[in-house]
């Protein structure tokens, strides 16, 4: 049966254009074409691209470099809320005795620090 592509529109059959057959023979010869073929060579490599200053620059920012990155600092944030308590630590050793040594000089200097006798 030929196909009569405008039959559809009087809800009669309007036949097949091709058999099952030829559609996957078709499917076939396609999926064959369309195998991935070997690696090609690679391209030549881009010229570098211009900085985020010199951009900025294009863009319309007057000012050196260093002025640039100073603009890009934004304003403090605010703090954040505190943490949690941390867990108590371990005890520590029992205290001894507290020894402070003192050079001549310390010595001299805490004697001068007593006033007269009263």
């Amino acid at each position: 049966m030929a196909f009569e592509p405008n039959k559809w529109k009087s809800g009669k059959d309007g036949g097949t254009p091709i058999s099952a057959d030829d559609l996957n023979r078709i499917e076939e010869a396609g999926a064959a074409k369309a195998a991935k073929g070997d690696p090609g060579t690679d391209g030549k490599d881009g010229v570098d691209g211009k900085s985020a200053f010199q951009l900025s620059a294009d863009a319309g920012f007057v000012g050196t470099e260093t002025e640039w990155l100073a603009s890009l600092k934004g304003t403090d944030g605010k703090d954040g809320t505190d943490g949690k308590d941390g867990a108590d630590g371990e005890d520590g050793a029992d205290g001894k005795d507290a020894v402070a040594q003192f050079t001549d000089a310390e010595v001299a200097a805490l004697k001068a620090l007593a006033g007269a006798e009263g």
